[in-house]
């Protein structure tokens, strides 16, 4: 990118890896790697490539389900994306029950009490 006198944003990172994790798993992993060594931040955008890339395979939608765990470690916020990308992987692949157990701890750490009946 230097060549052509800019700089990388975190939307240009992204853009890579949600190509490279089309079909190279391996690559966009190593690739994740460096954009950690550069301290790319995630983002809910970056989250969201990265859980429809784990989500593609029976054996990595269960990463899929870990990654979503973390994103409010990264100070981040699901968005509609996100559970759609989810719930979809987690059907295909037989794993609704471990996601419904994910959601139910998730909102029972941000919803009040008294509208978790309604909502679980």
């Amino acid at each position: 990118m230097k060549e052509f006198q800019c700089e990388p944003t975190d939307k240009s990172y992204v853009s890579v890896f949600s190509i490279l994790s089309e079909n190279q798993l391996k690559l966009a992993q190593m690739f994740h790697k460096y954009m950690k060594s550069v301290r790319v931040l995630p983002s809910v955008f970056f989250l969201n490539v990265f859980i429809k890339a784990l989500c593609m395979k029976k054996e990595t939608v269960d990463d899929a389900l870990l990654v979503f765990r973390e994103i409010p470690d990264h100070g981040c916020i699901p968005d509609s994306y996100t559970y759609g990308t989810l719930i979809n992987g987690c059907v295909n692949w037989e794993r609704l029950a471990k996601l419904k157990s994910y959601f139910k701890k998730w909102m029972q750490k941000i919803a009040h009490p008294q509208l978790l009946p309604i909502l679980l």
